[in-house]
């Protein structure tokens, strides 16, 4: 698995958990819905600034995504 997929993977976890739709992210980012689609299953590459506006979105610390991302 690579780096962008495990990130993408705590992504959509953290999403999940919040009971947000990809939509609902999607609106929020500005972007459209196959954008976070795409970022959740690591086939778009992730910047440093979309874990940090994603991990605002779902209210979690966008280190904490990082770093479990990387022990996965």
């Amino acid at each position: 698995m690579t780096l962008n997929e495990k990130i993408g993977l705590q992504l959509r976890m953290r999403r999940m958990e919040k009971k947000m739709t990809i939509e609902e992210v999607a609106d929020r980012l500005g972007v459209v819905k196959n954008t976070v689609s795409y970022m959740e299953l690591g086939k778009k590459k992730i910047t440093v600034e979309d874990v940090v506006k994603y991990s605002e979105i779902v209210g979690c610390d966008w280190i904490t995504i990082l770093k479990n991302a990387e022990e996965y």
